[in-house]
């Protein structure tokens, strides 16, 4: 990640940034920002047959580690093998892709900083990384919402940001099972990323509410089995203020974990730098210029970790 609301956030700024007509009417602008929550949607996919939601979940891993280029390139070119009525929703998902990949790809580094530096500080936490990147993650999700749209998480329902249509899920899913085989020779069906993204909004209707007792719940059952619990990192918290000590506004000193080089960015300035980048990466992927998109992505994963791009 960084988490939804970022996302949704993100892509409603980042959508500003296109020339008029490319992305046009409702239908293609909620496309878009469901592109915008890139392969998230995967690691949440449970409720169906084991082997294929296996699948989905390794496509969306595997989508976040490596040939970043290769795989938006591919989902570039499976639009134009749609039929011509749907070609415009699935230009505007697939250039909600480059932006989930762009604010990924930049701003994750601090959230892995961040996380490491907590366990390091506190032994009982040492084995709670990934829980900590949740932690983070909804913390900034807050900070984001209020410092962007002035609004609070008890007035927002994230799950309301995967709102889409019937096009919207037979475009997305084509696109997606496209790239699963031909980039990673995973194989999907078309249906499975629609179900990926419903059952993304079956998992936050039941955690986001950090007090609400299906979260409680979730999080009960979770500490059976684990020491830690992800639900409980993961929900969002009421949090009305522009402070917010993940997002390092400060521009305290943190170790880029990838490349051990000492930074001091906010993720504020992080997520300018995405926003500044991406239509300069979009209009890449839309004339089809490789190298100039691969220029621009630096051969970052989704984690932000260099010499990922193959």
């Amino acid at each position: 990640m960084p988490a939804l609301i970022t996302h949704h956030i993100f892509g409603q700024d980042a959508v500003a940034t296109l020339a008029d007509g490319i992305v046009e009417g409702q239908e293609e602008l909620l496309a878009f920002l469901l592109g915008n929550q890139g392969p998230d949607p995967c690691f949440t996919r449970v409720l169906g047959k084991l082997s294929t939601t296996a699948a989905t979940r390794r496509f969306g891993k595997e989508m976040h580690a490596r040939k970043m280029s290769t795989a938006l390139f591919c989902a570039r070119d499976a639009v134009a093998r749609l039929p011509a009525s749907d070609a415009r929703i699935g230009r505007a998902f697939v250039l909600g892709l480059v932006g989930h990949y762009a604010l990924d790809s930049i701003a994750h580094p601090i959230i892995y900083a961040g996380q490491k530096e907590l366990a390091a500080l506190h032994d009982e936490l040492g084995d709670a990384e990934r829980e900590l990147h949740g932690l983070i993650e909804s913390e900034l999700d807050t900070w984001v919402l209020w410092e962007k749209r002035s609004q609070d998480v008890r007035d927002f329902l994230p799950a309301s940001a995967l709102a889409r249509t019937d096009a919207i899920d037979r475009v997305s899913g084509a696109i997606m099972s496209a790239v699963a085989l031909r980039v990673f020779s995973i194989q999907i069906p078309s249906s499975e990323f629609p179900a990926a993204v419903r059952d993304y909004e079956i998992y936050l209707r039941a955690i986001d509410d950090y007090d609400s007792a299906s979260s409680v719940l979730i999080s009960t059952v979770e500490k059976l089995v684990r020491p830690h619990s992800l639900t409980r990192a993961m929900a969002h918290r009421p949090n009305p203020t522009h402070e917010c000590a993940a997002a390092n506004l400060d521009r305290n000193d943190w170790l880029d974990p990838w490349t051990g080089v000492v930074r001091c960015e906010s993720f504020a300035d992080l997520y300018d730098e995405a926003l500044a980048k991406y239509p300069q990466m979009a209009e890449a992927l839309v004339r089809d210029d490789r190298p100039t998109f691969d220029k621009l992505g630096a051969g970052l994963s989704y984690e932000g970790k260099p010499g990922a791009r193959e």
